[in-house]
C-alpha cells in the first residue's frame, strides 16, 4: 500500500481582515439610509398588496354588507 504526503484537498482559505482605506458613514448619513430604504420598502409593498387584492388601502373596511 503506497502513502501519500498529499492530503487529496485544498486547506481552507485564510481569513482576511477588514478592508483598509474604508470609512464607515456616521449616524445620520445611515439614518437618512434607513429612512430611504424603509420608504422604498413600503411603496413596494403597497403596490404588492394592491396587485395581490389585499384591502389594506380600501375604504370600505369596517363598513356592513
Amino acid at each position: 500500500m503506497r502513502v501519500s504526503a498529499d492530503p487529496g484537498w485544498t486547506p481552507p482559505a485564510q481569513p482576511v481582515g477588514p478592508a483598509t482605506g474604508l470609512r464607515y458613514g456616521g449616524f445620520w448619513i445611515r439614518t437618512l439610509a434607513y429612512l430611504i430604504d424603509v420608504l422604498l420598502l413600503a411603496i413596494v409593498m403597497a403596490v404588492l398588496a394592491k396587485l395581490a387584492g389585499i384591502g389594506f388601502y380600501d375604504s370600505r373596511c369596517g363598513t356592513s354588507p
